[in-house]
């Protein structure tokens, strides 16, 4: 009993309740403390773990870039071999159609394949072998190209042993990258050439009546009246001629305006002040009076709207030597000038119905895909001309055609390329788009711009 009434007293001296001064003492500091203190902890590692969220995805993203830019890169590589080998197959490709009569489709080897990652993964896999019925070992194709990157990295002083060993993927080789490219093929050649305009030989005069009267081919069909006979996107409005003349006014050397008008007195005939026009806009500037950097230096020109540049824009080249591939040539455009050019008398087709222009164009597109199958001709300047002479599948007539004037405008094969390579890698994207001309095998690069 005693032992339970001290222990009872112990715990009530110990639990009683302390005054410091004669006042209590504050509660629950501590507490309060122990909160801001896990508060202020917690927003700093959030913070934290942001930033370095964000740092992380930045480095993932900036590595996909680089990534995609390689992969672009490689890409116009692909695309320089492709066009590199075109030079030796072509001329057996036409041999096949043009002396052994053998029904192929008239187009060129780069329009006939789809150049991309996919068809290149398929080639280094083997699928395309095995599906042409070519017996194929997989892993006896890997184990090759492993023993191929290995030799050499091992040629290469900067590698280890143990960089050769893991050269290459256990998936084989090429292919075995994330992401894809596709590669497109423009020929400069399949379009009308503007360098002409910049010549300044002694035969320069006669070149300008050239490009003069095929720019005139281009945009003298009727259905295009309405551009030059409304005010275009800058409010102003030029005629044929004009548009025409503020070509060769971009590129010379003077101030003067050209005369479209009259051919015996072209190029030398002025009209006046070319910066007039241009002073005209809301916002001036003047005449380049040299020749073009790039192809899109085109929208600058007096009268090259919104409209004209997407009729005409693809249908002209800052880069070709001034005749057309009529094998590669696919833009209607271009083929209506073509076809205004080999007209006899020339033009005459201005007054003629536009439903028989369209049904000409579309004949012509069906002889490139499938007409030699039917024995309707061969895809060459020859072919051309016949196919201007015959009635259409319609059963439109043909119309009389100035051989040699015809023939002198085309040619049928193509040095000067642009391609454009899109490479993607998650979320990040490369293009590339490089200009160059093949001769003899060999690349001679023009231009050259990445996005």
């Amino acid at each position: 009993m005693a032992t339970t009434t001290a222990l009872r007293r112990l715990w009530a001296a110990l639990t009683r309740e302390r005054t410091v001064a004669g006042r209590r003492p504050r509660r629950g500091v501590a507490m309060l403390l122990v909160l801001v203190s896990l508060a202020t902890m917690s927003a700093v590692v959030a913070d934290f773990s942001y930033n370095q969220e964000v740092r992380l995805r930045l480095a993932m993203r900036e590595r996909d870039l680089l990534k995609a830019q390689y992969l672009a890169r490689g890409g116009v590589e692909m695309g320089r071999i492709l066009l590199a080998f075109q030079e030796q197959i072509q001329p057996l490709l036409d041999f096949a159609t043009e002396t052994l009569k053998l029904p192929l489709p008239g187009f060129t080897i780069w329009q006939l394949i789809p150049l991309d990652s996919d068809l290149l993964r398929a080639f280094a896999s083997g699928e395309i072998q095995e599906s042409l019925g070519f017996a194929i070992d997989r892993d006896e194709l890997k184990q090759k190209v492993r023993k191929v990157v290995k030799e050499i990295r091992e040629g290469d002083s900067t590698s280890t042993p143990e960089e050769s060993e893991q050269a290459a993927p256990d998936n084989g080789g090429f292919g075995a990258f994330e992401g894809g490219f596709r590669v497109d093929i423009e020929d400069e050649d399949s379009r009308l050439s503007l360098r002409p305009a910049s010549d300044q030989t002694a035969s320069a005069a006669q070149k300008k009546q050239v490009l003069r009267y095929r720019l005139l081919a281009l945009v003298e069909p009727q259905k295009y009246n309405f551009m030059f006979e409304e005010p275009d996107g800058n409010g102003q409005r030029l005629d044929r001629f004009e548009f025409i003349g503020a070509f060769f006014d971009w590129v010379d050397a003077d101030r003067d305006r050209v005369d479209a008008r009259l051919p015996e007195r072209f190029p030398a005939d002025s009209m006046g002040d070319e910066d007039a026009t241009y002073d005209a806009l809301d916002e001036r500037y003047k005449p380049k009076n040299a020749y073009f950097d790039s192809h899109d230096e085109m929208r600058l020109i007096a009268g090259m709207d919104d409209v004209k540049w997407k009729v005409f824009g693809p249908a002209v080249s800052i880069h070709s030597d001034g005749l057309v591939n009529i094998k590669s040539a696919t833009n209607p455009t271009v083929i209506e000038g073509l076809i205004a050019a080999c007209a006899e008398p020339p033009l005459m087709f201005q007054g003629v119905d536009y439903f028989w222009l369209q049904d000409r164009v579309n004949f012509w597109q069906y002889i490139r895909s499938e007409g030699l199958a039917l024995g309707m001709g061969t895809v060459n300047p020859d072919g051309f001309v016949a196919m201007l002479g015959i009635p259409s599948l319609q059963n439109f007539p043909g119309i009389q055609v100035n051989k040699e004037r015809c023939k002198a405008s085309m040619k049928t094969k193509s040095e000067v390329f642009t391609m454009r390579v899109r490479a993607e890698v998650g979320d990040a994207v490369r293009t590339r788009v490089v200009t160059l001309r093949i001769f003899q095998g060999r690349p001679e690069y023009w231009y050259f711009h990445e996005e």
